[in-house]
């Protein structure tokens, strides 16, 4: 066994004013953070919200275009145009005022932050800009920034989801581990996809363990982030 990391569990979703959220805790107890399913596009109030919580706030990146009530994001390409991403980096410069890691982003496939190179872009440029305490961490979810087209090879993709932040431990907060389910799509060149529970979609339980080990184990010092009813999550740090 290497060592047993951190393990978070995503709590169940409520509604409390008017924004969805969910907790996620240590063994079910104490609150760490805040997962909200807003669009920071379009969100523009996060600095409110983040003066009254002690936790910290998962976002999303953002994307362009609208999410569809089955939870499958929209294929734009202005998401990842220039205009996009001046955008996130002006709501970062925004939510600076708040302690370091306060903000856990949530990359996605569909989204500004799409893959892992683009979080390291982030904080690089973030560093190269001048910016002292970094207000934001990832939550890495290897599942979701995986296309179906990535499918044959998932385990190696995963494993470089791993690799490509294993060696910039202060841009990490986590690693979401969860699997994907492909959305038929007659306007799309492929499917598209949404989340599940880890072990119970098209990558499925045993590749993704296969991924870690591909990356040479579970990251040190890294939690692991489970959803409630992810099971035998004990095998992706088993040897």
């Amino acid at each position: 066994m290497t060592q047993r990391p951190e393990i978070l569990e995503l709590s169940d979703t409520e509604m409390v004013s008017g924004m969805v959220r969910a907790r996620i805790a240590i063994q079910g107890e104490r609150a760490r953070a805040l997962v909200t399913e807003w669009n920071l596009l379009e969100e523009k109030s996060v600095e409110d919200l983040q003066s009254e919580m002690r936790e910290a706030i998962v976002l999303w990146s953002g994307w362009v275009g609208e999410r569809e009530p089955s939870g499958v994001f929209p294929l734009s390409p202005k998401t990842w145009s220039p205009d996009a991403w001046a955008e996130l980096v002006e709501s970062c410069a925004r939510m600076s005022g708040g302690e370091a890691g306060s903000i856990w982003f949530r990359p996605h496939a569909r989204h500004v932050l799409s893959d892992a190179q683009r979080c390291r872009t982030l904080m690089k440029e973030w560093k190269a800009a001048g910016g002292e305490a970094t207000p934001f961490r990832m939550l890495m979810e290897p599942a979701a920034l995986m296309t179906p087209s990535m499918l044959g090879a998932a385990a190696d993709h995963v494993a470089r989801a791993i690799e490509a932040v294993a060696d910039m431990p202060e841009l990490l907060a986590g690693i979401l581990v969860s699997d994907i389910a492909l959305v038929e799509r007659s306007d799309e060149p492929e499917p598209a996809t949404k989340p599940v529970a880890f072990g119970r979609g098209a990558i499925g339980h045993d590749t993704f363990v296969e991924g870690v080990h591909l990356a040479g184990g579970w990251p040190g010092g890294v939690p692991l982030v489970r959803t409630a009813d992810a099971r035998d999550v004990e095998d992706l740090f088993a040897k």
